[in-house]
């Protein structure tokens, strides 16, 4: 199950503790475009205050390292699946993450310098996980392309 998995990285405080999010999201909830965004700027905020997100999505995974928000990327065999998802989506990505991996009902640290961040063997509250800095070299590209468009708007 889904907690037996993560209690083999995460403390069981941190478990119980955690928000939890869906990013399954109806467009129904949200009628209007101004409804929309507001939600998309309070999840955002609420990126930004997190101690540590762990996702499997990448456009929560993303946005986390722009905020400089500590992510977990969690990987897992069934984003291999032809056919389920893109096959091969995430490589060349992936590299930009702290990354574990959930294949047949078990966790593991695939990251290496995540191990560095275990208290016990698991991810406590006072576990200080770092972002790797790979997407450092993007986000300058990035800065300096928007800025130099705006500078000729």
């Amino acid at each position: 199950s889904f907690v037996d998995a993560y209690l083999d990285k995460f403390s069981e405080d941190t478990l119980k503790n955690a928000k939890y999010y869906s990013h399954q999201v109806y467009q129904s909830a949200y009628p209007t475009e101004g409804q929309m965004l507001e939600y998309g700027r309070n999840l955002l905020k609420d990126y930004a205050k997190a101690k540590l997100v762990v996702t499997s999505r990448i456009h929560c995974a993303l946005p986390c390292l722009g905020l400089e928000t500590p992510v977990i990327f969690v990987t897992s065999d069934l984003m291999n699946t032809v056919g389920l998802r893109s096959h091969g989506r995430f490589e060349g990505i992936k590299e930009l993450f702290n990354v574990m991996n959930y294949d047949n009902g078990h966790l593991s640290v695939v990251t290496e310098v995540l191990n560095d961040s275990l208290n016990n063997g698991v991810i406590d509250i006072d576990s200080d996980v770092k972002n790797s800095g790979a997407y450092l070299q993007y986000s300058t590209i990035l800065d300096r392309t928007v800025t130099e468009f705006l500078a000729h708007a």
